[in-house]
């Protein structure tokens, strides 16, 4: 039995103990009924990466920063892309790149190894192999990985 503390109920005509108890069951049924069928909450399933348009995304801004477009290029578009490359975001140019076809569709996002050759301020060029994480639900996002 819930115990409510009179002091709390106050002198509201429609503030009586049992139909605040009522509230309080109804709130916690809900939110457990809410808890267990998922609702509102993520779903890798119902989010699963369509590897096809990771790929064409991918490719569309990897061919813009090689043209030399800002990486915030994308976020007005109709469909907005977000994309983090703290290379690119640097000022560091993309002279080629190379899908390597090492693809991996992880629930919401695509893997994808690329290999880069970037030209740096000091025009030194260096080839790096990188790997891309492509989400296409529930927005489309290019994010560079940290590691390797």
């Amino acid at each position: 039995m819930i115990h409510i503390d009179k002091r709390l109920v106050g002198s509201h005509p429609n503030a009586s103990a049992e139909n605040i108890r009522r509230m309080v069951l109804v709130t916690t049924l809900l939110v457990f009924i809410s808890f267990f069928m998922g609702c509102g909450g993520y779903s890798a399933k119902a989010n699963r990466v369509d590897p096809d348009l990771a790929r064409v995304t991918l490719t569309k801004v990897l061919d813009g920063w090689k043209q030399g477009l800002s990486c915030t290029n994308w976020e007005k578009d109709k469909q907005p892309i977000t994309v983090q490359d703290l290379d690119w975001l640097n000022g560091v140019k993309l002279e080629s790149y190379q899908m390597l076809g090492a693809d991996e569709a992880i629930d919401a996002n695509l893997h994808c190894s690329v290999k880069l050759i970037l030209k740096f301020k000091d025009q030194s060029t260096h080839e790096i192999q990188v790997t891309y994480i492509v989400s296409t639900k529930p927005a489309l996002t290019v994010f560079r990985s940290i590691g390797p």
